[in-house]
């Protein structure tokens, strides 16, 4: 077993979310392959696990991981999981090379970004706000009209 997959089952708060962060930001298809296989030993060993989080309940990354694994078990693009889930920096993601960029108000705490996946080409309208922490709200932009 994996050190990622062995982490996700610890039933370790911390280990757990370390490495839910890590499978929300990976594209790599054998790892996620690998947990597809193992998806339904992650949801009960993760199902009524104490997380913590003030302000945002920590169980939701754990979800956001699960809802990765699924999407690519499905055949999904990666870019279908962004909505839903406030923790994708557009920013980010056009650096890593996963959207590009084709708008952007000028830089402040809230702002919108319009984005297009480079591998299948959906695009989403994202909006950034700030509160107690910086988050997007991703929506897919359907026929050219914004959300």
């Amino acid at each position: 077993m994996d050190s990622l997959l062995a982490d996700l089952l610890s039933q370790a708060p911390d280990r757990v979310l370390t490495s839910a962060s890590a499978v929300n930001h990976t594209r790599d298809a054998a790892l996620l392959t690998r947990l597809a296989a193992a998806l339904p030993q992650i949801r009960r060993q993760t199902q009524d696990l104490d997380l913590g989080g003030l302000l945002f309940p920590n169980s939701q990354h754990v979800q956001q991981a699960i809802r990765v694994i699924e999407n690519h078990q499905s055949g999904g693009c990666f870019c279908q999981v962004y909505p839903g889930y406030v923790f994708y920096n557009p920013e980010a993601e056009a650096q890593a090379g996963h959207v590009r960029i084709t708008r952007q108000d000028a830089p402040d705490w809230n702002m919108t970004y319009d984005c297009v996946c480079t591998v299948c080409g959906r695009t989403y309208a994202v909006q950034q706000g700030e509160y107690h922490y910086t988050w997007w709200e991703w929506r897919a932009v359907k026929d050219g009209l914004r959300p």
